[in-house]
Formats: structure tokens, sequence, C-alpha cells
């Protein structure tokens, strides 16, 4: 019974150390200012995601254009040997 008593006591003792040495990150934490805050929510800025995408959009198809182009130039040149 004294064996059983002193592995139970053992057992407690390794939690106590395990919980005890996960404390010690929290101490390790400093705190240099508090955190602000924002005045107004951050939202998107539409104007600029219009004018991007409309960019992106015209280059896709200036891109689209001149691969069809491309296709067809060479495809005219394989049925013409």
């Amino acid at each position: 019974m004294n064996k059983q008593t002193y592995d139970a006591y053992q057992a407690k003792y390794k939690e106590a150390m395990i919980k005890e040495s996960a404390k010690i990150g929290e101490s390790s934490i400093v705190i240099v200012s508090e955190a602000i805050p924002p005045i107004n929510p951050a939202a998107p800025n539409k104007v600029l995601i219009i004018v991007i995408c409309s960019l992106a959009g015209l280059m896709m198809s200036c891109g689209f254009l001149f691969i069809k182009e491309y296709w067809e130039k060479s495809k005219d040149k394989i049925y013409a040997t």
C-alpha cells in the first residue's frame, strides 16, 4: 500500500511540474503597448478593385485575340503546304 501511495504521489508531482512548465510561456510575454481599436472599420476600395479588374479583363481579351489570330494564321500555313 505504501508503494501505491508513493507512485500516486509521484504521478501527481509530475503532473504538477508539467502544468507549472506550461505557465512559463505565459510569464515570458511582455505587453509593450495596448492595442488601439480603429476609428473606421476596414472596407475594400471599390474603385481600385473595379480599375484592376477592368485592366485585367482588357489584357485577357487582347491576349485571347492574339492567340486566336495566331491559331488561324498557323492553320492557314498548314493547309497551304
